[in-house]
């Protein structure tokens, strides 16, 4: 997972790639030494990611960016997996967890990032990070 999120760094120097390898790395520091995932593990990889993403971006929810979506993503997997016990069903809700998330970033005005250098413009549009997050969320299982 290590070369993963410095492969990842490298193909995309950009500050979605920074912060995305920030969230593998930071998955990776969790899961160290382990050679297999438990489901339960699977579960709490969300957060982790959410996690190393805001160490790295220094950015919280409400901040109109990725975290807005990962973040409601992450709560509903591990809530719906520790009701269920059924990662599949957890990652289903934790899809429209984060495409909800998303959607409410509509009518934010960013706090952080590229965003906010243009201001009010942006304001009535969709964070692309957490466009983004609810895209893959969609397509994970």
């Amino acid at each position: 997972l290590l070369k993963i999120a410095m492969a990842c760094n490298k193909a995309a120097p950009s500050t979605m790639g920074t912060l995305i390898s920030g969230g593998i790395m930071q998955i990776a520091k969790a899961t160290k030494g382990k050679t297999e995932l438990t489901e339960e593990d699977l579960a709490g990889l969300p957060m982790l990611f959410a996690e190393g993403i805001m160490a790295r971006g220094k950015a919280q929810r409400g901040d109109k960016t990725i975290l807005d979506a990962l973040i409601p993503m992450a709560e509903a997997v591990k809530e719906k997996f520790a009701e269920t016990g059924d990662i599949g069903a957890a990652y289903a809700a934790g899809a429209i967890a984060a495409e909800a998330g998303a959607e409410a970033t509509k009518g934010m005005l960013a706090k952080i990032g590229r965003a906010k250098w243009i201001g009010e413009r942006a304001q009535e549009n969709m964070d692309a990070g957490a466009a983004l997050c609810a895209i893959i969320a969609k397509n994970i299982l």
